[in-house]
């Protein structure tokens, strides 16, 4: 098994909410295509990081979401790296001159590891299309 994944989307006001909830297999990860969800372009705003009520995941688990073709660029630039499960958190994306979080449309992966066996979370991502 390697995890699964369930996913919604909605609007709220202009940007497109992806709300990703993880369980994670026995070794604690969601990996591979069982982490896999179709997103539109645009640029992501805010990452928001809600570990269950009941099941917490393990503390300092780590998110990345990646493009699934070569799993190498994490499109949420590393926030989701060594996550404390007490508490849910929310990260605005940064702009500066050399790299926007710009994201083309496609099939994303979501990577969730050391999170301990049959933990939840969710991941929100918001994005505002382009």
């Amino acid at each position: 098994m390697a995890g699964s994944l369930a996913v919604t989307t909605s609007r709220q006001n202009s940007l497109n909410k992806y709300s990703l909830a993880w369980t994670s297999d026995a070794s604690g990860d969601v990996s591979g295509t069982d982490g896999d969800f179709a997103m539109a372009a645009g640029i992501i705003e805010l990452v928001e990081f809600i570990p269950d009520d009941t099941d917490v995941p393990t503390n300092l688990y780590d998110v990345t979401v990646t493009e699934p073709n070569d799993n190498v660029y994490d499109v949420i630039e590393g926030v989701g790296a060594n996550r404390l499960a007490a508490s849910a958190t929310l990260h605005a994306s940064y702009r500066d001159t050399y790299r926007a979080p710009w994201v083309p449309a496609g099939t994303y992966r979501l990577i969730v590891a050391a999170a301990g066996n049959a933990k939840k979370g969710v991941v929100n991502l918001y994005l505002r299309p382009s």
